[in-house]
């Protein structure tokens, strides 16, 4: 329970999980030369909706003092994957002012995110006045929301980089890493655009 002064109906629950799944390949070209790529699949969720599982009653929200009733008033149905491609090639070079590891590689991520989200019964309403919403009394000590449905967004992006490195051992003891790196990242809405 989220509080003892809400009843259980007009609580929210939330659930959420996802799954990762990924492809490593490794190719070793010669002793010197290797190619690594990888393939990576995320997806996710994240659901609020009424304790009760009820999408058409109304739910009460309380003001002044007035606690929540009926049904929880909002909710939201949220759904993201990504998909992500890192090709990555290494060359090892020896004895050259120390020995180094010379890597030139790439990232292409496409991201997608969907959400449904609105109140149960299209309304929504506002008890006030430090009193609950009571169905049988002819006072009306409240105010309602109306909306036109469940509203859905949809955005989507694209990712990319590039980029070189090398990590330079000139004795034993000592590696020295630089490099250079580009990265884009453009999202998109469900109009398809940035």
């Amino acid at each position: 329970r989220q509080s003892p002064y809400v009843p259980v109906a007009a609580e929210a629950d939330q659930k959420q999980g996802g799954q990762l799944w990924s492809l490593d390949h490794l190719w070793f070209f010669s002793d010197r030369l290797v190619l690594k790529n990888q393939l990576t699949l995320k997806t996710g969720y994240v659901d609020v909706f009424p304790n009760s599982g009820d999408l058409s009653t109304p739910g009460h929200g309380g003001s002044v003092g007035a606690q929540n009733s009926e049904n929880y008033g909002f909710y939201s149905y949220n759904r993201r994957s990504r998909l992500q491609f890192d090709p990555k090639a290494t060359y090892y070079l020896d004895d050259f002012f120390g020995d180094h590891e010379l890597a030139v590689g790439g990232s292409v991520t496409g991201l997608k995110e969907s959400t449904l989200s609105g109140r149960p019964g299209n309304i929504w309403f506002v008890d006030r006045l430090e009193t609950p919403y009571d169905e049988t009394s002819d006072t009306v000590q409240y105010y309602w929301v109306e909306s036109s449905g469940p509203r859905r967004q949809d955005a989507q992006g694209l990712q990319t980089a590039l980029y070189v490195q090398d990590a330079w051992k000139p004795i034993e003891t000592l590696t020295i890493r630089g490099g250079l790196r580009f990265d884009r990242a453009a999202l998109l809405n469900d109009q398809d655009k940035e």
